[in-house]
């Protein structure tokens, strides 16, 4: 765990102890996130604000493995179902080099893979599959706050497939609940982070063992 937090705080000259790296972490970083995002009303509230509408998410499993039928796998930062049994995975990403449509590709196709019961014939019983990626940078350049994989027909009208691929660029500063829920997310001090549930909780979080 400490080659982790080594890691996801580089160590500085004022800053050379396990306990400081702790407190420096950020929900950006996978360790802290997945301690503080496992209940259903916090996901909901990240999901929410990249989606623009209330989602409300009954369950969550964070560092879940998804495995498809050919056995390979993919760990999920945290996995989550709606009211509606539709699923998602959010993701939150440091390193650039893995902020790949690929990577979000393979994930949505595993998350299809257990969105139909067995036995099922009516394609219109699947349920949806949404994978979204927090980037600590602008992982496409362009200076966009959402970056969506698109499926459209020849790149004009979108073909809605119940499926989304979405990037949110976390270098956004917005003063509006997707902006303000970035912030909460790249903060390292507890005390300015906005929301008093997500704020609350990390403070819970830093003082009990990081799993």
């Amino acid at each position: 765990m400490k080659d982790f937090i080594d890691k996801a705080v580089p160590e500085l000259e004022e800053e050379r102890d396990y306990e400081s790296k702790v407190q420096n972490l950020r929900l950006i970083d996978d360790i802290l996130f997945r301690n503080v995002m496992d209940e259903p009303k916090l996901i909901s509230k990240l999901i929410s604000a990249v989606l623009g509408r209330y989602v409300e998410i009954t369950e969550v499993t964070v560092e879940k493995t998804i495995t498809n039928g050919a056995g390979r796998e993919t760990r999920c930062d945290a996995e989550a179902k709606d009211t509606e049994r539709n699923g998602y995975v959010a993701e939150v990403q440091n390193d650039s080099h893995a902020m790949k449509p690929k990577r979000m590709r393979f994930n949505v196709g595993l998350i299809d893979h257990h969105a139909m019961l067995r036995g099922e014939t009516n394609w219109e019983n699947m349920t949806d599959s949404t994978v979204i990626m927090f980037c600590a940078t602008d992982c496409f350049g362009e200076g966009k706050v959402i970056y969506e994989l698109p499926r459209c027909l020849n790149g004009e009208r979108r073909i809605d497939d119940g499926t989304r691929m979405i990037f949110v660029n976390c270098t956004y500063e917005g003063d509006d609940e997707l902006g303000r829920i970035i912030h909460d997310l790249m903060c390292r001090n507890a005390d300015d982070i906005y929301d008093d549930e997500i704020r609350e909780k990390v403070k819970k979080s830093r003082k009990t063992e990081l799993r």
